[in-house]
């Protein structure tokens, strides 16, 4: 994640968040994406409904992230 003020604030990983994370233009555009990479700590972001933002997503990356347990990351991720 960016270290841009605001974002610590962030606790959905939602549309606007994400777009602004992965430099798109526009929300529709996330459906778009089937790879990206994103810095995380689960114990700070919810990412419980980042993968119905990103329905087309097959590969994510979370290098350098914080994730507690699998089930941190949700059941919306369908196809990675």
């Amino acid at each position: 994640m960016h270290s841009n003020e605001g974002f610590e604030q962030v606790r959905d990983l939602n549309e606007r968040f994400l777009c602004l994370a992965l430099n798109v233009e526009k929300p529709e555009d996330l459906l778009h994406l089937s790879k990206i990479e994103l810095q995380v700590d689960t114990s700070f972001h919810n990412l419980e409904a980042t993968g119905e933002l990103l329905a087309n997503l097959y590969i994510l990356k979370l290098n350098d992230s914080i994730v507690g347990s699998f089930r941190d990351l949700g059941t919306s991720f369908r196809n990675i």
